[in-house]
């Protein structure tokens, strides 16, 4: 079906059921196609097979690829081996896997990217000693990310059902932040030049924050050096919704019969707000010099 469909622009792909050791593309194996115009791919579930076959497609035009493995962690998808072929043009890579994956060597491969979303989770070599104490996610300088996004780091600040896990498995709970650790520590203008933004990407993460009003007090420290990190660099930390990580959504108001006014639980927040909060951030964190201490308790 998709030879007949040359002009598409988009595709969007969810591979549903479980791996089978001799899953086949069936008539599809082999077959080259060419897609002129298609300028997003996003795939989702296993689909190892799929994107085995897609590297001898024709994408000339490809600039946004999403991938989401799901919860496989074996036979996962040779990422590298596809932006080999296909990274020249890309300007957008989203990866959600568990599974670790050479970052220096896909970014090698996409010069052009000015967005990336990766799991801090994974544990990847060190950078050399010299050079810091974080992850070698580049092999040299990335010169035109300016957003990275980070999924998962459900470990990081010690809430939600994490927290369980921590406290039944303290060893695996430590590696992981380790990771994180590490992994952060490398989003930095060394790397990423132009880097401005670092979003959290984990909306799970931020409703656990929002209910255990903050981070643990144990993993506050890890709170306070990544704020540091971003502030001292004029790099904006962000929360999955864009707004700064560790702002509270504003309460609706509602005028009641006899004119009073009460309050709802509803977390909206209306453009103008954002707007404005985020041009007296801007404001702030241009008009100060950095101290280490700068950073604001987490408003959750």
């Amino acid at each position: 079906m998709l030879d007949i469909l040359s002009g598409l622009e988009a595709l969007y792909l969810e591979f549903s059921g479980t791996p089978k050791e001799t899953a086949t593309l069936g008539a599809a194996s082999g077959l080259v196609l060419t897609f002129k115009r298609l300028h997003t791919l996003s795939v989702r579930g296993f689909f190892t097979d799929f994107l085995e076959e897609a590297m001898s497609w024709q994408l000339p035009m490809l600039e946004s690829l999403a991938v989401d493995f799901l919860g496989y962690r074996t036979d996962t998808p040779d990422i590298l081996a596809f932006v080999e072929v296909h990274g020249a043009r890309l300007t957008f890579l989203d990866i959600m896997s568990i599974s670790s994956l050479d970052v220096a060597s896909i970014l090698y491969n996409c010069p052009q990217l000015t967005t990336f979303c990766f799991n801090p989770d994974w544990s990847l070599l060190p950078e050399p000693v010299f050079l810091g104490d974080g992850s070698q996610l580049v092999r040299y300088p990335h010169p035109n990310i300016t957003t990275i996004g980070c999924h998962q780091l459900q470990y990081a600040f010690g809430v939600g059902f994490a927290a369980t896990y921590a406290s039944r498995d303290p060893l695996s709970a430590h590696l992981i932040r380790k990771a994180n650790d590490f992994n952060f520590a490398a989003l930095n203008k060394r790397n990423f030049p132009k880097l401005q933004r670092i979003r959290i990407l984990n909306k799970m993460l931020l409703r656990d924050l929002e209910k255990a009003d903050g981070p643990d007090p144990s993993c506050y420290e890890r709170w306070e050096r990544w704020w540091d990190q971003c502030a001292g660099q004029k790099i904006r930390l962000e929360d999955c919704t864009g707004a700064v990580l560790g702002t509270l959504p504003e309460k609706e108001v509602e005028e009641t019969e006899d004119g009073s006014y009460v309050s709802s639980d509803a977390p909206v927040k209306d453009t103008f707000t954002v707007i404005r909060e985020l041009m007296l951030e801007c404001r702030r964190l241009t008009a100060l010099p950095y101290q280490p201490g700068m950073q604001p308790a987490p408003a959750f």
